[in-house]
Formats: C-alpha cells, structure tokens, sequence
C-alpha cells in the first residue's frame, strides 16, 4: 500500500512561500489504479512527485508498505524505487 498523510509541498518564491500541495492524505492499495483530476496548477504533479519519491514533502510523511519512505536516505529510496 501505498500512503501519504498530511503531505505538504512548500515552494518558496521570493520572499513569500507557496503551497503547492497542502495537507493532503491519500491510501492506494495494491493493484488499485486511481486518477488524479484537476487544473492547471492544481498540485496533481507536485503531489506524484512526493509519492513516487522525487521530493520530498515540506511536512507529512509518505509510507510504502508501511515504511516511512521519506525518511530514507536518498540511496535506499533509489533502491526502493528500482525494486517496487
């Protein structure tokens, strides 16, 4: 399974700060298959980016399988990606 709770993704931009994802949670079971809807400049990329690993969020934390995946050192996040 795959999990994110309370996930965040601030971007700064000069002096003030942007959310482009804030405060989301979301559970995808094995072999679920979801959709991710909505405009432009909604967060749906910023969002995949923290699930799959490619960042890491601001605040929250995303899990895979139970484990807290943004914790990870950089290579064994690599790895996991490689395997998963």
């Amino acid at each position: 399974m795959l999990q994110g709770e309370n996930l965040t993704l601030t971007y700064q931009d000069g002096e003030s700060t942007l959310d482009a994802v804030h405060d989301v949670s979301i559970a995808v079971e094995d072999h679920q298959f979801i959709g991710i809807l909505g405009p432009s400049g909604s967060g749906k990329s910023s969002l995949l980016y923290l699930l799959s690993g490619l960042r890491r969020a601001t605040q929250g934390e995303v899990y895979l399988d139970g484990r807290a995946y943004g914790k990870m050192p950089e290579r064994e996040r690599v790895a996991l990606r490689r395997s998963e």
